[in-house]
């Protein structure tokens, strides 16, 4: 695994964040086709609309053109689609839809209701931008790249490299106040069934909400793979790496994965940068969430992450936003950057608090077996701002075997309040048993919950009772994420170490790979590049009658700094007294040779403290030094650098007085002195004192 602080994303700069990038293909078995008819071309594929219960399969891909037209949506209320459409691995790009519209509903995708099968299907290379006008009643607006409403079956699909927008309008001249639900997702917009080993690969995805409060209510929601999962929802196995972003004049949602969560989301990630951005003076407030935004009652998450940015303005979270009571969230993840900045001066949102939290920003819920190592901010012009490693307010929620170790901070508006918490910004009920984060972490919040950990003790098992490193989490001392990591599926994730497969040497490059300690996969190979240079922080030290411990920096043919697990490093014994040490530095890992290096430690500085002129001569006194050292040598000159200086060597350290004589008559001479001594036949000086001046007589 790679965290920031160690090597995290493997293909991205070797100092990013966790893992690998996701492979962006799917795969397909050899099924039985018979019965089925074939699709290859557009007009087929607008045909199986008339017969919304056969079974179709895609014998190529797919480009529509301008004069195709838009495609209406396969299946509706009353003839939802029911069969079984296998993609086959095929693609169809350049979509463009129109809409299905009837009382109260919109329904916009490939398919509008399914109640059958979708698998094996891509949707690529599309730009989608589509605007419902006129809205002036109660309606549902569901859109799905692939389907609009799902109760049925959609796995192994995809959409990527699309552009999808979706825009509603209301009337602003209709009488009376009437409600919008505006639901924008990559696979499907509304869940009442399964969705599995599905993903939403680079996109821009964005729902605005062209409304204006005043005659209308509105939800404008944007989910990476459904949008609302019900309750009798699955999102299996499933992930988002597109750029999310709910905005306008509305309660703006946007989550990784699913917006609104009453059903089960399990093994989903998310690798996608999430924004919500309120309208000034809007009427309400704004969820964004790495994974969910909104896990209600009964709803679970289950082993899954986020990796992305989450951003907005009044709750944001790195897996759920809401967690509300009854929910669970369970060996779930955050190491994206969470930050939440409130700068609505009115409106509904201006008065309401800023939280901002690792796992979850207002949790009435349990969170069990989960973790945060990012960074959680939290800003508010003019309300209160909270800022917690795992959760920011805890209302009465249960946090059980959880740490966090993401670095807080929290700005509040004017008599407002800023508080966070390693834990909990704000703690109002709840349980919370065996937590964990830095000593080091900073926080002011009024009530210690958790326990802080040494440096050492953060990363070593025992420090976590009840941790189950069994069939839960894993710390090995050897991976470079150096804290406990939960065992998860290594879709996009690794958590390892790197091996050597041919060791670097003072002349030569080496190879390296990064096996996974969870799935003993190679995740990637790499060169090792040859040591260049290897220094210690000091050559020379004055004697201070401690021991002297000089450290090892070892650069490599690149510049960059070799880390210390690298090398094992050997010192002379002693190292306290005048001479001369050797320190040998003896390489492995991804490493090989070994090299002495020296250092001296020289005899104390001394100085002149006095100077008192005479008849062409000075008499210097100098300050008496005996530890370490045998006498001292004083310098002096007509120039302050010494050029064609002379010098007296006085050969005991006891002997501290010292005339100068037949020099020139009232002429300024610089004196300066410094110690030595002894060893071994060879002699240590100390550095040269500061110079004093004397004019003689």
């Amino acid at each position: 695994m790679n965290f920031s602080k160690k090597v995290i994303a493997l293909l991205l700069s070797l100092v990013l964040v966790f893992g690998i990038v996701p492979v962006t293909g799917i795969s397909v078995s050899a099924d039985d086709l018979s019965g089925y008819t074939p699709i290859s071309n557009v007009s087929q594929l607008k045909a199986i609309g008339n017969n919304p219960s056969g079974k179709y399969y895609l014998t190529n891909n797919i480009t529509l053109s301008s004069y195709d037209g838009s495609l209406t949506p396969i299946g509706t209320p009353s003839k939802p689609f029911t069969g079984v459409f296998d993609g086959r691995g095929y693609s169809i790009s350049n979509l463009d839809y129109e809409p299905y519209i009837t009382d109260g509903l919109v329904l916009l995708g490939l398919f509008g209701m399914n109640n059958g099968t979708i698998k094996n299907l891509q949707i690529v290379n599309s730009n989608l931008d589509n605007t419902i006008t006129g809205i002036n009643k109660n309606y549902e607006l569901f859109y799905g790249v692939i389907a609009a409403a799902n109760s049925g079956t959609i796995e192994n699909s995809c959409v990527k490299n699309c552009t999808v927008k979706f825009t509603a309008q209301a009337n602003y001249g209709a009488s009376g106040k009437y409600t919008i639900f505006e639901e924008l997702a990559g696979i499907a917009g509304y869940n009442n069934g399964t969705v599995k080993e599905c993903f939403n690969y680079a996109c821009s995805m964005n729902v605005v909400a062209d409304v204006y409060s005043g005659y209308c209510t509105t939800y404008a929601r944007v989910g990476g793979v459904v949008s609302t999962n019900t309750a009798r929802g699955k999102v299996i196995n499933s992930y988002n790496t597109s750029s999310l972003k709910s905005q306008g004049d509305a309660q703006c949602s946007a989550a990784g994965v699913a917006v609104l969560n009453i059903g089960r989301i399990e093994e989903c990630f998310n690798n996608g940068n999430i924004k919500t951005a309120l309208e000034a003076g809007s009427p309400m407030n704004d969820f964004a969430g790495g994974v969910v935004a909104s896990n209600n009652s009964g709803a679970t998450i289950l082993k899954s992450r986020n990796r992305g940015a989450v951003s907005g303005m009044v709750c944001v979270a790195g897996v759920a936003t809401i967690n509300a009571s009854g929910a669970q969230v369970d060996k779930c993840y955050n190491d994206g950057k969470i930050s939440a900045y409130n700068n609505m001066s009115s409106g509904t949102a201006a008065h309401i608090q800023s939280k901002a939290g690792g796992i979850s920003a207002e949790n009435n819920g349990t969170i069990t077996n989960s973790f945060n190592a990012q960074a959680i901010s939290s800003r508010a012009l003019y309300s209160h701002a909270f800022a917690g490693g795992l959760v920011a307010v805890n209302f009465s929620g249960t946090l059980r075997y959880c740490y966090s170790t993401g670095a807080l901070s929290a700005r509040a508006g004017t008599n407002k309040t800023a508080c966070i918490g390693a834990i909990a910004g704000d703690w109002q009920n709840g349980s919370c048993y065996n937590c964990y984060y830095p000593s080091n972490q900073k926080g002011n919040y009024k009530k210690t919950l958790g326990k802080a950990l040494s440096s050492t003790a953060i990363k070593n098992k025992s420090s976590y009772v009840g941790f189950d490193f069994t069939n839960t989490w894993i710390l090995d001392p050897a991976m470079e994420y150096t804290y406990p990591v939960l065992k998860l599926t290594c879709k996009d994730v690794h958590f390892g170490k790197w091996v050597s497969v041919k060791k670097a040497t003072f002349t030569a490059n080496g190879t390296k790979k990064f096996v996974c300690s969870i799935c003993s996969k190679t995740a990637q190979t790499a060169a090792v590049n040859k040591i260049r240079t290897i220094s210690l922080s000091g050559i020379n030290f004055a004697y201070s009658g401690k021991v002297i411990t000089p450290s090892v920096v070892v650069k490599d043919s690149a510049g960059k700094t070799v880390s210390a697990s690298n090398y094992t490093v050997t010192y002379a014994k002693g190292r306290k007294n005048v001479g001369k040490y050797v320190v040998t530095v003896r390489f492995k890992g991804l490493y090989s040779g070994s090299k002495n290096l020296y250092f001296n430690i020289l005899p104390p500085r001394t100085t002149v403290s006095k100077l008192a002129s005479g008849k062409k001569s000075f008499t210097a006194t100098i300050t008496k030094k005996s530890a370490q050292v045998t006498g001292y040598q004083l310098q002096y000159a007509t120039n302050n650098k010494f050029s064609g200086a002379k010098t007296k060597t006085i050969r005991s350290y006891s002997s501290t007085k010292h005339t100068i004589k037949s020099l020139r008559a009232k002429k300024n001479y610089y004196v300066r002195v410094r110690t030595y001594k002894s060893v071994g036949g060879k002699y240590y000086y100390s550095g040269w004192s500061s110079y004093r001046t004397v004019k003689t007589k």
